[in-house]
């Protein structure tokens, strides 16, 4: 490719590429090129998905394991705290049904298209929704997680979140739109980081949309899941 004074130039690149010599050096640079290219183009979504699974796997993650609730059938008890007293419901958990009871009366609640909804008007539980361990991984998710607490005599562990007043609003479907107060929930964990119990402190929230309502001073819900059943 040099000319006649020993030197590269492009007049003599151009030369040797017209010649047969350089068409068949030109057609091997061509075909590097084109691969180098195409496989660059077909690498760069496959990145890109695996990023944005990432970030997707790294938004969605929790700090504890609901598989076995997910997957299993289980007992629970449900209690709403209302000031100083306190209702209590035995809960189980069969497949796509969910029932509780007290010593008076029984109610069940249906999952129907991934949602768990009454099967009947008569329905004690105004926060009803609550008792679906989707609903609660989604009310998580929404949520700011404030500390990490540690119990080494027993083991433990406790999630603090703060959730606020809209996106409860949201979950119970109620209408207008709060001045976001935090709302506390606590998610009680065992040694291998299994869901024990979930705390919701809904107090703010119902002082946001009971504003004339000042009989209630606290109100606080826990489901306490227990053995499969």
């Amino acid at each position: 490719m040099k000319d006649d004074n020993g030197k590269i130039t492009i007049k003599s690149i151009w030369k040797f590429l017209r010649s047969d010599k350089g068409k068949k050096y030109s057609f091997i640079i061509f075909y590097a090129i084109f691969f180098i290219f195409l496989f660059v183009f077909l690498t760069m979504p496959v990145k890109e998905t695996k990023i944005e699974k990432e970030k997707e796997e790294e938004i969605n993650s929790l700090p504890f394991i609901t598989k076995k609730l997910e997957d299993n059938n289980y007992n629970f008890t449900y209690k709403e705290i209302i000031n100083d007293n306190t209702i209590e419901f035995q809960g189980v958990k069969e497949n796509n049904l969910i029932s509780i009871s007290n010593e008076r009366d029984k109610y069940d609640y249906i999952y129907q298209n991934g949602k768990l909804t009454k099967t009947n008007e008569l329905n004690p539980l105004e926060y009803y929704k609550l008792l679906d361990i989707y609903e609660l991984k989604t009310l998580i998710k929404s949520s700011t997680l404030i500390t990490k607490v540690e119990f080494p005599n027993t083991s433990e562990y406790n999630f603090n979140y703060d959730i606020d007043s809209n996106t409860l609003n949201n979950l119970f479907e109620k209408e207008g739109v709060l001045e976001n107060s935090l709302n506390r929930i606590v998610v009680n964990c065992n040694k291998d980081f299994e869901v024990k119990k979930i705390s919701i402190d809904i107090y703010n929230y119902l002082k946001e949309i009971n504003k004339e309502d000042t009989d209630i001073t606290s109100y606080l819900i826990e489901i306490e899941f227990l053995e499969d059943a």
